[in-house]
């Protein structure tokens, strides 16, 4: 037991040196994920409007534009072979910038 105390103390007193991380819960289905909140630029509504690629895979929705940026929409159920509980209209976006200028927007039932 006296261990574990130790352990938590260090724990305690370094914590306050680093900086924790805070996360953001996605659900797709009854699944739920977690995406460093660094990552996430925002979360919008489904778009009205999708410009569908030809011959594209069943995860890649299309594209949108959001505040003149081409966002490639992905959905991420059909990826991780879950199945998603509502329908497109009911769905939510995360913009997720992956530090390079480039964004895409991952499809998820809701948020955590």
């Amino acid at each position: 037991m006296q261990c574990a105390g130790r352990v938590l103390e260090n724990v305690i007193s370094n914590s306050s040196d680093r900086l924790m991380d805070t996360y953001s819960t996605l659900f797709c289905g009854e699944a739920e994920f977690a995406i460093n909140v660094r990552e996430v630029q925002e979360v919008v509504n489904y778009p009205g409007y999708l410009v569908q690629m030809p011959l594209a895979p069943d995860y890649l929705l299309g594209f949108f534009n959001l505040k003149n940026m081409v966002i490639p929409l992905i959905d991420i159920c059909p990826v991780l072979n879950l199945k998603s509980l509502s329908d497109y209209r009911n769905k939510k976006v995360a913009i997720i910038d992956n530090n390079n200028g480039g964004k895409i927007g991952l499809v998820f039932d809701r948020t955590g």
